[in-house]
Order: structure tokens, then sequence, then C-alpha cells
């Protein structure tokens, strides 16, 4: 990351994994002559689901003056958001405090809504930190047909079940960036088999349903289950 004290954007999106990238961040308010250990107005703070309560207590802290100097900075890590948490956050992105800096950091980008998102400077990972067991999982999807990979989302489920609802929703997640990125690997050379004379209308629209299924995902009454079979059906066999 290439940032300046002195020319902060007043928010940050930034993708990666939370603690790792909080501590990048750490240590550059540090080199630059901000002491972090013990400073109120530093606050750091990891969440596997932000809340609305936790973005409400986030607007507090953020409304309070600076115990020292004029700045503060927020570094928050969450892999997943409620709905509500979002447009919280976006409430105190629309008039921002002079002096408050907030660094938002997620494996999940494609979770912030639009709005929130346009408010940010974004930082990217064009990986979307897809692991090497969830890139062969997307594989063995796409490659799949529609009757198997019924089965693979079945098994998919039972894997996360006994868990947090949220850690299977971030896994979902993780497994449709994977299957985005082969599916834009395949756009570039591969053929994709189900139809042939494939055009790039019809790539344009997996994408589309890719980018829709992750806006459910943050909306706590979608079944993923559901979410991941029409995914199932409506994307092509990858060959």
């Amino acid at each position: 990351m290439n940032l300046d004290i002195n020319n902060l954007h007043h928010a940050y999106l930034i993708e990666g994994d939370p603690k790792a990238v909080a501590a990048e961040i750490i240590s550059f308010l540090e080199d630059s002559g901000v002491k972090c250990s013990g400073n109120p107005d530093v606050c750091q703070e990891f969440f596997e689901t932000l809340s609305i309560d936790d973005s409400r207590a986030l607007k507090s802290l953020e409304a309070e003056k600076a115990t020292k100097g004029n700045k503060k900075f927020f570094i928050i890590g969450s892999h997943f958001f409620t709905r509500e948490a979002l447009n919280s956050l976006l409430k105190i992105l629309e008039e921002p405090t002079v002096g408050a800096h907030f660094f938002l950091i997620t494996p999940s980008p494609h979770l912030i809504i639009d709005t929130l998102r346009s408010r940010m400077s974004f930082i990217g990972n064009s990986d979307r930190n897809i692991d090497k067991d969830t890139a062969e999982e997307a594989e063995t999807f796409l490659k799949s047909n529609k009757k198997k990979r019924i089965e693979l989302i079945e098994k998919f489920i039972k894997k996360y079940k006994d868990g947090e609802e949220s850690s299977l929703r971030s896994e979902g997640l993780k497994l449709l960036n994977a299957i985005e990125k082969n599916l834009y690997e395949a756009e570039k050379g591969r053929t994709l088999g189900i139809q042939k004379g494939s055009t790039l209308g019809s790539q344009i629209f997996e994408f589309e349903e890719i980018e829709k299924i992750r806006g459910y995902l943050s909306d706590r009454g979608a079944s993923i289950k559901m979410l991941l079979e029409h995914l199932a059906l409506a994307l092509p066999e990858l060959k």
C-alpha cells in the first residue's frame, strides 16, 4: 500500500486478510509517527460479521473528538456484513468527521454496497485471496454436469452446517470468487462447452448472475443452498 500520512483519504476499502492488512496499516502509522499501542485515537476491531450494533458503536466513537492531535484512525476488519450495518456505515461516510480516517478490510469487497463503496478509495487484490483448495473446488464445480454440481453443493453445505451462518456465507463467497476467476480465464482462451458458439453476451450474463448472488449473500434471509443451486443451473459446463 502506498499511503501518505499527510494526504490520507477519509476512507479506504482494502481487499485482503483483515489481520494481515491491519498489521501493515499499524506499521505504516507507527513509521509515520503515530503511536498506536494504548492510543484511544487508534481503534482496531475485527469481526466475523459486522452487525448493525457494531456499526452504531463505530459511529459513536467516530463522533468523539481526538484525544491527541487532530486525527483518529479506525482499522476495521470483517469477513461479512449485514445490510443494516452497511447502511449505518454509509451514514458515517456521507458526513465524515474531519480528521477521522477509516480502513475497512475484507476478503469480500463485493459485499459492499455501491453507494458505500463510491465513498471509499479501493485497494484491491486481483487474486481475491483464492486459496488452492477453493480454486480446485471451483474448477471441479464448473467442469461437472448440473446433477453433479447439486451433489457438490450439498456436500459444501454439509461441511459448514455445524458452524456459524456467517462462516458458511464467507466460504460461499470465496467459492463464487474462484468460480468467477475460472470463467474469466475461460473467456480469454478456453471453450465453454454447454453452448457451442457461446457469445460474449452470454458470458456477460454469467458474470451478472455471480454478481447478483454476491448481493443476495448479504441478506440474512436468503438461502445459501438455493443461491448456489441457482448458479449450478445457470452456468455453462467448463471443458
